[in-house]
């Protein structure tokens, strides 16, 4: 398609980027050449592609001028007609029936993607796992951002707040979250005091012009307990104002929001999607997806463990470990070291 937001930031660090100006979903004659060519004059050491649709057209592509180096990527945990548009679905299938000829290999972001690609049908000698890594140096524990994000909430220090960041969609279930947080009391109380909660979403579509989203607010009675921050670029920051980030999810391969959660220090409440269980590797944390009573109770429990933490002092100790949980199994660097790994091996 276009540039968007990623290529340009692409082109403001000097790399070349090239746009094929193709309609989302459709193939066109006139992009199809281009691409055609570009594989041609760049005569690429290594292609590597990212989705089934790009997957199939990028191989093909790539064969039809002489190029077999492609390695695809695979970023879908659910191949189910529930979750996955058909046409994506079908083209899955296609891809599976020339997972033996087309790539050189084929790299899944995760665990639980790769086993179901497996069951459909894709090649088991070319299929690799390479989770998603962070950059440390802008997902850490960030206390000055904490207090000027939570000031700009209208949050003092004594509220809860709990986050969820997804765009609104299906696939994201925020009904679960929202009919879990409605059998929340109106205060979380433990041995150590108690405490107000509030909610925070950000995301696409979290903005009050979201009819769907304003309705189901207002069906589970939290209209006046959310803040809606719509889509932010500053997601870090954001991160770093919860008490507990949120993952209500009924599908997912490897959730971004849920690792950069914990590289913020903040704790995390999941259903079993995807490898949410093995970001967040604490079972208590885990939940069957569609589940809101289970759901509400880990939230509530984890509600007290804050304000338990707070009260002892332990807090920055706990923050400093979860951040310390991703930079030592997700790092940028790890994820960058297995692609290079898997792209020399191809180009050899």
């Amino acid at each position: 398609m276009d540039l968007d937001v990623f290529g340009a930031a692409l082109v403001d660090n000097e790399i070349s980027v090239y746009a094929l100006g193709m309609p989302q979903g459709f193939v066109t004659w006139a992009g199809w050449q281009k691409l055609r060519q570009l594989i041609r004059i760049e005569r690429p050491d290594v292609i590597q592609t990212w989705m089934y649709h790009s997957d199939l057209i990028g191989a093909l592509a790539a064969r039809s001028v002489g190029h077999r180096t492609v390695c695809w990527g695979i970023h879908n945990s659910d191949l189910s007609k529930e979750r996955t548009p058909w046409r994506s679905r079908w083209v899955a299938k296609i891809c599976a029936l020339l997972s033996q000829y087309l790539p050189c290999r084929i790299i899944s972001c995760s665990t639980q993607a790769a086993g179901v690609h497996l069951k459909a049908g894709y090649d088991p000698a070319r299929l690799h796992v390479v989770n998603n890594g962070y950059d440390l140096s802008r997902f850490s524990v960030d206390a000055d951002a904490r207090i000027v994000v939570r000031q700009e909430l209208g949050c003092s220090d004594a509220t809860l707040v709990v986050g969820a960041i997804a765009r609104w969609h299906p696939v994201k279930d925020h009904e679960t979250l929202f009919s879990a947080l409605a059998l929340l009391p109106s205060a979380i109380c433990s041995a150590a005091g108690s405490a107000e909660w509030t909610l925070a979403l950000a995301g696409t579509g979290m903005t009050r012009e979201n009819e769907q989203l304003k309705l189901a607010l207002e069906r589970h009675g939290l209209q006046d307990r959310v803040r809606l921050l719509g889509e932010r670029k500053d997601v870090e920051r954001v991160l770093a104002a919860l008490d507990l980030h949120v993952l209500s999810s009924a599908g997912e391969a490897f959730p971004n929001a849920l690792a950069e959660a914990m590289a913020c220090g903040v704790p995390c409440v999941t259903t079993d999607v995807g490898d949410a269980a093995l970001i967040v590797d604490d079972a208590k944390q885990v939940v069957p997806a569609r589940q809101p009573r289970a759901l509400a109770r880990v939230i509530e429990s984890s509600l007290q463990e804050v304000l338990r933490s707070r009260q002892t002092g332990e807090l920055t100790e706990w923050r400093d470990a979860l951040h310390q949980s991703i930079a030592t199994r997700f790092s940028a660097e790890a994820m960058v070291a297995g692609y290079v790994r898997l792209w020399s091996e191809a180009s050899a």
